[in-house]
């Protein structure tokens, strides 16, 4: 409750209207937002890579990792957000494992995996807000050619979102096709 009372001390509202730019691509960040109300889009090279709503954050990696924007943020429709500034967000965070869950966030923003959650029929329908989620919790690993995920009857370490990939069941009986780019591998059981 006193994180409550902090959040909102070191919190303010602002508000943008339909087509302000919000945060520019290579600009120091400075503040974190999260939305009350409105659709925001991220922009990268000119072009739309995904939206926030009401409830969904941005802002948060260049703060955490002090690094430059790595793309804008448009108000798409009129917005209300409420906004911290860099002291105070990070200030919100000591103490916590925030931090180091919005590194491996930042990492897998860079290796696209919001792309490749488009690529599956069933991830690309999460909202902003659990693509975010599920991002914070992954991590990237690359495997060899006739490297062994797991095996049959053995605990599977865990599931597999498949990037520039092809994966195959052995001992299958030739009725699927190998998993592609986009496939979310994992062992039901476990």
């Amino acid at each position: 409750l006193s994180r409550a009372g902090e959040l909102l001390r070191a919190a303010k509202i602002r508000t943008f209207p339909a087509g302000a730019k919000i945060i520019e691509r290579g600009s120091r960040g400075e503040t974190f937002y999260a939305i009350t109300s409105g659709v925001c889009a991220v922009v990268q090279d000119g072009v739309e890579v995904k939206h926030y709503s009401a409830g969904d954050y941005f802002g948060e990696t260049a703060l955490v990792l002090d690094q430059p924007r790595t793309a804008d943020v448009i108000a798409r429709t009129d917005c209300k957000l409420l906004e911290i500034d860099r002291y105070g967000f990070l200030y919100l965070l000591r103490g916590t494992d925030v931090p180091a869950r919005l590194v491996r966030l930042a990492k897998m923003r860079e290796l696209r995996s919001w792309e490749v959650f488009e690529k599956n029929a069933v991830l690309s329908h999460l909202s902003s807000g659990q693509k975010t989620v599920l991002q914070s919790h992954m991590e990237s690993r690359s495997l060899e050619p006739g490297q062994t995920l797991w095996t049959a009857g053995g605990p599977a370490s865990g599931a597999v979102l498949l990037d520039e990939a092809s994966v195959a069941l052995e001992g299958a009986d030739g009725s699927l096709a190998p998993f592609k780019t986009g496939a979310f591998v994992g062992e039901f059981d476990a």
